[in-house]
């Protein structure tokens, strides 16, 4: 008789662990890890973009070379829509929990990132170049006290531009590729082992 009810216990106790495991509030606490990394990441990241924003208005003001000035523009305008995007992801993540399964807020924000990512990635390609050659004919003008029309007269620096781009845009776009998942990538993977441990599991 005591050996049933010492079972009975015991399959209890094991219903309970079972129980306890699917509980949403620990499940949260779990997967808040990745999120807040993400989050405070993002501001840290809206900050960085600030100064840096800053810094191309400064160039633009100081250095009046309309070749230069429509580059820096342009870098200026990609890192609006960076800052407008890592807003956009920021107010997005609610560590509070406010509202839908685990499984569904986990996959939303790992697609979102990702999809993020991938849009960055591709927009770069077409940034990058410009924002090179903004720096070398300002970097030209500074250095020989030259128009750009004349600096870019000498066939060795149209050369040397050439091979200015082949080397600095993919250094550049490997570079953030890299600091973009030391930023986030690594958390954004952390949420797809969560999302594919849950699914393993079958919690929502």
């Amino acid at each position: 008789m005591e050996l049933e009810q010492y079972w009975k216990q015991a399959a209890e106790g094991d219903d309970s662990l079972g129980n306890l495991l699917k509980d949403p509030d620990i499940l949260r606490r779990k997967s808040q890890g990745p999120l807040q990394k993400l989050k405070s990441n993002l501001a840290k990241s809206m900050v960085y973009a600030i100064i840096i924003t800053l810094l191309y208005a400064l160039l633009i003001y100081y250095f009046p070379i309309w070749q230069v000035q429509v580059g820096l523009l342009v870098c200026v305008a990609f890192n609006f829509w960076i800052m407008a995007g890592t807003m956009r992801h920021y107010n997005k993540i609610d560590l509070q929990w406010s509202g839908g399964s685990v499984l569904h807020v986990l996959r939303m924000h790992h697609d979102s990132f990702r999809k993020w990512f991938r849009q960055q990635q591709t927009l770069a390609l077409f940034v990058y170049p410009v924002a090179a050659l903004a720096g070398f004919m300002l970097g030209g003008n500074i250095g020989s006290g030259k128009s750009v029309g004349e600096f870019f007269s000498k066939p060795k620096v149209a050369i040397a531009m050439v091979l200015m781009l082949v080397v600095l845009v993919p250094a550049c776009y490997y570079l953030a590729k890299w600091m973009t998942h030391k930023a986030y990538g690594r958390y954004v993977d952390q949420l797809k082992e969560l999302i594919d441990d849950l699914e393993k599991k079958d919690i929502p």
